[in-house]
Parts: structure tokens; C-alpha cells; sequence
């Protein structure tokens, strides 16, 4: 017999006697390490509100590149994070993945900001607590051609079992939406 689990692909595994918990404290620290964000003041937010995110010009993409950051690399250990226990960061994410084949100093600092908002968040997980009483709920909104860029819209879903999140899809639409009812 193996027992209780504990650890699972890297997510911890809290027991209480009516629910659990799944966390990743000790990987946001191991992030916060590998980019050097340690010792970084914690942020309230995932993202700064009010900036919108531009394509880097060509003369910022030179200059990126001179850095040899591995932005690829930084915003998947992100979506590994934002797939599993923080559900809370799936829109920044999302945003800044739009840059993953030409970034900038402006994704990159964000990327930073979201280092400093997992900082003072690290202990934040999904805790899943049984309660027959709970129905299953689903939610949906958009945001109208909210994409300065593409022009088109975001979309997003979750589904909760039992006052728990199990389902969260933030997405970009394929085609540029010509009203916010077709969106």
C-alpha cells in the first residue's frame, strides 16, 4: 500500500480532515531564485491595470535579444503554475504569452511584476473542501476586441463543483469579433 500522497508532479498536497489543499510555494521560490526576484517587494496584482501591451519595435527586439533571456522558458514555468494551482494568474499569463516569438523589455518587465505578485502570494493554492449541499456552477464573460493589437476579443469560462474551481479557460478568439453580441 502506498499511502497518502503528499507531493505529486511538484504540487503539495495539505490534509485537513474535511478538505485539502494543493499548493507550490516551494516552486515560486525556486522561480524566485532562478531570476534572481528573492528579495523583490510583493505586488497586490498579477498585472499592471492600465498598460496595454505593444509589439516590440525592431530596434527593442535587438536590445532584447543582446539581454539573452530566455523568454520562452520564463513564460512556461509560468503556464506550468497557472495550469495547476494558481488559476488566479491565467489572464496575465495569457497576455504575456502573446509575445513568446518576439518579446521586448515591456513583456519581460511584466513578467517580472508577475514574479513580485507570486512573492508576496507564494502560500496562495486551491483548497477543495467536500460539501454535498453545492451545486455546479459555470460562468462566462468577454471582453469586446479588448486586444490593441489583433483587435480581438477575450473569452473565458470556469466551472466550479461544489463551491471549488476545477475549470478555468481564459482564451483569445480566432476571428475579430464585429459586435460584443458576436463576440
Amino acid at each position: 500500500m502506498l499511502g497518502i500522497a503528499h507531493l505529486i508532479l511538484g504540487i503539495k498536497i495539505i490534509h485537513q480532515p474535511d478538505s485539502f489543499t494543493l499548493t507550490q510555494s516551494h516552486y515560486i521560490n525556486f522561480l524566485l531564485d532562478s531570476y534572481g526576484m528573492s528579495n523583490c517587494k510583493p505586488v497586490a496584482t498579477p498585472l499592471i491595470p492600465i498598460i496595454h501591451l505593444e509589439p516590440a519595435t525592431e530596434l527593442e527586439k535587438k536590445v532584447f535579444q543582446l539581454l539573452k533571456i530566455n523568454y520562452q522558458s520564463a513564460i512556461g514555468s509560468l503556464i506550468y503554475l497557472s495550469t495547476t494551482t494558481r488559476l488566479d494568474m491565467s489572464y496575465s499569463i495569457s497576455a504575456l504569452s502573446q509575445f513568446l516569438e518576439n518579446p521586448g523589455i515591456m513583456p519581460w518587465n511584466l513578467f517580472l511584476h508577475v514574479l513580485k505578485y507570486l512573492k508576496g502570494t507564494s502560500k496562495f493554492g486551491l483548497r477543495y473542501q467536500k460539501d454535498l449541499e453545492k451545486p455546479i456552477v459555470a460562468y462566462s464573460d468577454e471582453d469586446w476586441g479588448n486586444c490593441t493589437i489583433t483587435g480581438r476579443s477575450t473569452t473565458g469560462y470556469l466551472i466550479k463543483i461544489n463551491d471549488n474551481l476545477v475549470i478555468l479557460n481564459p482564451c483569445k478568439q480566432p476571428n475579430v469579433s464585429l459586435s460584443s453580441s458576436e463576440a
